[in-house]
């Protein structure tokens, strides 16, 4: 395979067009908005996650936020997305292996790759070839550990398989060929960078904050200080006993980070994958519970958008009960079918409230961008209350009970009946 073949790959990860994505079929009715979606529409969401790969975005110096008073000592922003830092990285594994390979020919010793497995197929020494030293006394048999170093490295960016890490899966359902929004834009926040573990932000009793804590605080700063931030999702949790005083001290930190990013965005937040929870039983949960309150009141609608889980064929919840948070809560399907980038016949299937939270956040997108060609003066508060007030309140014939499911399915198919019918009641 060409090299220029393989950076496209790459590239369309996060930026083509959409093609052979495999979506539930009760979300059928995304095609709609979709085909009719006024062309070049490249919302730019955050995804706050554990993994991308290695990839995040940039270091730079900034100042802290004026209305957040935790010690900073830089911050994190980016117009270098996910796509353009995996052909970055993809060419610099790239340069490196010809490097590699290069030094071995000129001391006598053939080394041919495999570019589509990324692989060596062929070693071929002189039989007199007793190995060699370069210029820092480094021997043969270090290059060739860095080769297969750099191999392996250069494999892991050219798939970009589904199952390598956890914050590439979440943005691969919202954006990129096989995404429910191709063109949409991500800016990856890892809470396992070291740029964002070693921001100085505290907690109220004095402690550190947690790395998630530390990485919704860069989210806020960027969704307070980039006017084109559009949503945020958050696939992860604080993961503390919440029968401890340090662990409520996170989660009040935590309530009040998610207060203040969403004056400028809309957060999209998966309830807890246990099926005997109940969301808001817990006392962190109730300080995330009301959090969501104060924003409902302060903006008169709600802007902390929880997430349960549909098991696609049964309708069965896989998630946390909404119980405290039903009047925030909407219910999607989180089971996704993502081919490789290199090979489209080997599917991966991702499952859970992880995913079904970037869809819905991918679908309150394309909502919003096909009603903003049709609605005059659209805000988001009109698309949100459209899918509250219009989401289905039956899956394949079950109810959905709204202390279980909050207020009901994402169904796109019902929400594009109804926008057909009803385009002038879309108001304030």
């Amino acid at each position: 395979m060409k090299l220029t073949i393989i950076k496209f790959l790459i590239y369309s990860i996060l930026s083509a067009h959409l093609y052979g994505a495999n979506f539930p079929a009760q979300l059928e009715g995304l095609s709609h908005f979709r085909t009719n979606e006024q062309p070049g529409n490249s919302p730019t969401v955050i995804v706050v996650d554990t993994d991308f790969y290695g990839l995040d975005i940039n270091q730079v110096k900034m100042n802290p936020p004026k209305d957040i008073t935790y010690a900073v000592s830089n911050f994190l922003e980016s117009e270098s997305y996910l796509s353009e830092d995996a052909d970055r990285m993809l060419r610099q594994f790239i340069k490196q292996i010809k490097d590699t390979v290069d030094l071995f020919a000129k001391n006598g010793v053939k080394i041919d790759i495999d570019w589509d497995n990324g692989i060596i197929s062929n070693y071929d020494a002189d039989e007199k070839y007793n190995g060699f030293k370069d210029d820092k006394n480094l021997d043969d048999k270090h290059y060739i550990t860095l080769l297969g170093l750099d191999l392996k490295n250069y494999r892991e960016y050219r798939d970009l398989v589904v199952a390598s890490g956890h914050g590439l899966q979440v943005s691969r359902i919202v954006a990129g060929a096989n995404g429910i929004i191709p063109s949409a834009k991500i800016i990856p926040i890892s809470t396992n960078s070291t740029v964002v573990k070693n921001l100085e932000v505290f907690a109220d009793d004095g402690n550190g904050a947690s790395s998630v804590n530390k990485a919704l605080f860069v989210a806020t700063y960027l969704a307070e200080n980039m006017s084109n931030i559009e949503a945020i999702n958050l696939s992860i949790s604080l993961n503390c006993d919440q029968s401890t005083p340090s662990c409520i001290s996170q989660f009040r930190l935590w309530a009040s980070l998610l207060e203040k990013a969403a004056e400028n965005s809309i957060i999209f937040y998966p309830l807890e994958n246990e099926n005997s929870s109940f969301f808001g039983s817990l006392p962190g949960e109730k300080l995330i519970v009301q959090a969501a309150k104060n924003i409902a009141e302060r903006h008169g609608h709600p802007k902390l958008i929880f997430i349960v889980n549909l098991e696609e064929k049964s309708g069965e919840l896989l998630s946390g009960k909404a119980f405290g948070t039903a009047d925030f809560t909407l219910a999607n399907i989180g089971t996704y079918k993502l081919p490789r980038a290199t090979n489209e016949q080997e599917i991966t299937e991702v499952n859970g409230t992880s995913f079904a939270s970037p869809a819905s956040m991918a679908q309150f997108l394309l909502l919003k961008g096909y009603l903003a060609t049709r609605v005059k003066n659209l805000t988001d508060k009109m698309v949100i209350n459209l899918m509250f007030e219009q989401a289905d309140r039956f899956y394949k014939g079950k109810n959905l009970s709204m202390g279980f499911y909050g207020r009901g399915f994402m169904n796109m198919n019902k929400y594009a009946d109804y926008i057909k019918n009803n385009l002038e009641n879309i108001t304030e």
